[in-house]
């Protein structure tokens, strides 16, 4: 764990996202292997794995206040000076409004500073825009549609609200059909990966305020 770290450090990364996954009535996420790295420069952000969650209010509300607990004592990443929550299938929520708002009231409950949600989406014409996220991600490759140029992909930005761009290596195992997928970044060259990073950067310079620029990069 102390070595990964301080690679990713050495890179340049300001911190990992780990995945909130269910157990026990709970959710555990591995942070205690890494925090003990990890301060004000290098921190842990989360991603909840909610496609379990459905049901009553009771129900969604006691779901919340176990993702709240879980990420809660650890050393976190910040947007906005806020701890990073990805929702990981947000189209999955039952009401992703009231969602959020019952993760905002239980982040206040249980002492955290509020959180800085990101919606798993770039989808932004829909009932998600409307729900309360702080911003949304670039879809996941499974999801990008073919393209000439990678960094294509991030055009028209500010009329899609704010998605802040997920730059991924090779892609040799997903397919790029006609009719939309993957798109392949490299195989055994690096410069187009570096080109979609540097865009990325660069857009989120140019789009986004100081302490709400991130830039996602995919293992």
């Amino acid at each position: 764990s102390g070595p990964a770290v301080a690679a990713a450090r050495g890179a340049g990364l300001g911190g990992f996202v780990l995945n909130l996954l269910p157990w026990n009535g709970g959710y555990v996420c591995g942070a205690e292997m890494l925090n003990r790295y990890c301060d004000g420069d290098f921190g842990l952000a989360f991603q909840w794995d909610n496609g379990e969650v459905g049901g009553d209010r009771d129900r969604l509300h006691r779901a919340c206040a176990a993702v709240v607990a879980a990420l809660r004592p650890w050393c976190h990443a910040l947007l906005g000076g806020h701890p990073v929550l990805i929702v990981r299938r947000p189209h999955a929520l039952p009401d992703a409004a009231l969602v959020t708002a019952m993760l905002r009231r239980e982040a206040t409950a249980q002492g955290l500073s509020g959180l800085y949600l990101i919606a798993n989406t770039a989808d932004v014409s829909g009932v998600l825009g409307q729900a309360g996220f702080d911003a949304f991600l670039d879809p996941d490759p499974a999801d990008w549609g073919s393209c000439a140029r990678a960094a294509s992909r991030m055009v028209n930005q500010p009329r899609r609200g704010k998605v802040l761009p997920r730059v991924r290596p090779a892609l040799t195992d997903w397919p790029d059909p006609p009719d939309g997928g993957a798109v392949v970044l490299a195989k055994t060259k690096t410069a187009p990966y570096g080109m979609f990073l540097r865009q990325a950067i660069d857009d989120t310079d140019d789009l986004f305020p100081a302490d709400g620029r991130a830039v996602f990069v995919d293992s």
